[in-house]
């Protein structure tokens, strides 16, 4: 079964068709699904934290997560992986993924990727499934396919 690896360089699409950014490539700031074009704040390096637990780190080397249990809102904001920024990934049929965040919640593109992303959600729906494109040499390859 093919899996997200260490070293991977990825872009998540959004069911809006939209690539998920960290805005400014980090540095605290949050993700949203409103790219049309994918670009440096468009990439996630995946970090293996285990079996089937995954970190990804944005362009400035901050790690994506959550502030806390009480603060689902997807930011970069730190240069160290904690329990808050590994995500548990969820491998869909037609190779789409899912996250479940550190406070056990799916990750969500709020209103279909036109808001914030949020690990918000308690069940997985089309706001919390994301394609995957492996990037190579700064252009995304054909979305990643997972073995059904």
């Amino acid at each position: 079964m093919a899996v997200l690896e260490s070293g991977m360089m990825i872009s998540l699409v959004a069911v809006n068709g939209k690539y998920v950014c960290a805005e400014k490539g980090g540095g605290g700031f949050g993700l949203i699904a409103n790219r049309e074009a994918q670009g440096p704040w468009e990439m996630l390096a995946v970090v293996n934290r285990g079996i089937g637990e995954i970190a990804l780190q944005a362009a400035r080397g901050d790690y994506v997560g959550i502030p806390s249990a009480a603060d689902p809102r997807l930011v970069t904001n730190s240069d160290v992986i904690t329990p808050w920024h590994e995500f548990d990934v969820v491998y869909l049929s037609g190779g789409s993924v899912a996250l479940k965040a550190g406070n056990g919640k799916y990750v969500c593109a709020e209103r279909g990727g036109e808001g914030w992303l949020m690990a918000s959600q308690d069940r997985l729906g089309p706001w919390e499934t994301f394609q995957v494109s492996v990037v190579d040499d700064d252009q995304a390859l054909e979305h990643f396919v997972f073995d059904d």
